[in-house]
């Protein structure tokens, strides 16, 4: 049995240690000794079983760490520390879900149009549009039979009497009746005047035939009329004071008019003139002159035809050009040429054209008027005939398809052959009559057919504009009812984030 346990000694060197002995039992626990220095640690024993905890001794040094033991369960989050410097960013991750589609932005710039996509099916048909110009006139049907003949109308005047036919042979002569007793002799009267009788025999002129007053004839020359003058060959002159100068020249009569020309004519008037080359003719009126190769004046007053061909005629017309052609109305101030072969006519009154018996009628407002309602404004425009009485065959257009046929239509810039450096634009007639089938004819454009088809065009167009309308609203419709959903679902986070 162990004895009492002695005072300890001091404490030796530490020895080596040696291999753990069994556990014997704990004895009873004595005063601690101080603390010697640590040996090194040897190979783990089996443990025993743990004997009644001692006082705790001084903590000795730390030792080395352990491998950490498995993580504890995760303590309550601690309120969040400051926010350290950003790092450098990681790659990318996968693309989480689409989110929203959120509000439509600003519209960008057009596009450029892409190619046609293939037509869609024919929406319902719209309600029928105003009625379009009346097409070209077919061709004339054949002639249908003959009707009934109506009653007689009224007789007309007479017409003038025809030329006498040729005499009848004459009859056989009768028997001589007996011989009548001579009368008795009258008595014998007095003398005429016999200076002014021309010497004819049996009707016959034989020869130059002069006397001492008025007519004078010299074989083929005429002067008929008072104090008339007469040196052309085989000129003729009558009235009073005139004079018939050129070769085989004519004055029918009036007053104080001159015939220079070779073959010149003054029909009459008063103060005529026809001079020049040859040919010239005034047919009357006053103040008159014809002046140049075959130039003429009709009549009226103060008007002169002096280039070759001219004419002039109402009152106050200068046709100084050759070839012109002039007339001027009863104005003061008449019209003048300016150029070689002119049409010119000057009428305050305005102008009428027609192609059926009528009526001149010109109404206010219009300088030109014809018979088929189309005419000119004092005001310079162009106005069509487009009463829809005057019109039959009608047919609706499709106003877009019109408005593609103008898109595929070529439009160019060009110059008539006639007009060198006159610049104007438009399609050719051709590629009209190709992409419509309007007009008589592919070599001209009528400004009712070009008219007809810009104003279906622009309904063409109007037509697309209100479908695009009707989708962009539509869209919108969409885009809000997308809004909404947006802002409830934006709601719903925001409420669960509120409950956690």
């Amino acid at each position: 049995a162990d004895g009492a346990t002695g005072p300890a000694g001091p404490t030796g060197p530490a020895g080596t240690n040696g291999t753990n002995g069994a556990d014997g039992a704990d004895g009873a626990t004595g005063p601690a000794g101080p603390t010697g220095p640590a040996g090194t640690n040897g190979t783990n024993g089996a443990d025993g079983a743990d004997g009644a905890t001692g006082p705790a001794g001084p903590t000795g040094p730390a030792g080395t760490n352990g491998t950490n033991g498995a993580d504890g369960a995760d303590g309550a989050t601690g309120p969040a520390g400051p926010t350290g410097p950003a790092g450098t960013n990681g790659t990318n991750g996968a693309d989480g879900a689409d989110g929203a589609t959120g509000p439509a932005g600003p519209t960008g710039p057009a596009g450029t149009n892409g190619t046609n996509g293939a037509d869609g099916a024919d929406g319902a048909t719209g309600p029928a549009g105003p009625t379009g110009p009346a097409g070209t006139n077919g061709t004339n049907g054949a002639d249908g039979a003959d009707g009934a003949t109506g009653p007689a109308g009224p007789t007309g005047p007479a017409g003038a009497d025809g030329t006498n036919g040729a005499n009848g042979a004459n009859g056989a002569t009768g028997p001589t009746g007996p011989a009548g007793t001579n009368g008795a002799t009258g008595p014998t009267g007095p003398t005429g005047d016999t200076s002014g009788l021309l010497p004819l025999t049996g009707g016959i002129m034989t020869g130059a035939i002069l006397s001492t007053g008025s007519p004078q004839i010299t074989m083929g020359k005429g002067n008929f009329g008072a104090t008339n003058f007469n040196s052309g060959t085989h000129a003729f002159v009558a009235g009073q004071g005139n004079s018939s100068v050129g070769n085989y020249s004519t004055i029918g009569g009036g007053l104080n008019s001159v015939a220079s020309a070779n073959q010149g004519t003054v029909g009459g008037g008063e103060s005529n003139t026809a001079s020049g080359l040859g040919w010239a003719t005034v047919a009357g009126g006053r103040n008159n002159m014809a002046t140049f190769r075959s130039a003429t004046v009709s009549g009226g007053e103060d008007n002169q035809a002096n280039g070759a061909f001219a004419w002039a005629g109402g009152r106050g017309t200068r046709s100084n050009h050759a070839g012109a052609f002039i007339w001027s109305d009863s104005g003061a101030t008449g019209l003048t040429s300016s150029a070689n072969n002119q049409f010119g006519v000057l009428a305050s009154g305005g102008l009428w054209f027609g192609s059926t018996g009528a009526t001149v009628s010109i109404p206010a407002g219009q300088f030109i008027a014809t018979s088929t309602g189309a005419h000119l404004t004092t005001g310079g425009a162009w106005t069509n005939s487009s009463d829809r009485n005057l019109k039959d065959s009608f047919n609706l257009v499709d106003p877009v398809a019109i408005l593609q046929g103008v898109v595929d239509m070529p439009i160019t810039t060009w110059s008539y052959l006639t007009e060198p450096g006159v610049r104007r634009m438009g399609p050719v007639a051709q590629d009209f009559y190709a992409s419509f089938g309007l007009g008589q004819t592919d070599r001209a454009i009528s400004t009712v057919d070009a008219d007809g088809v810009a104003l279906a065009s622009i309904q063409g167009l109007h037509t697309l504009l209100v479908q695009r309308d009707q989708q962009i609203a539509a869209q919108n419709d969409r885009i809000d009812q997308l809004e909404r959903q947006l802002q409830e679902l934006i709601q719903r986070m925001a409420n669960v984030e509120a409950n956690q």
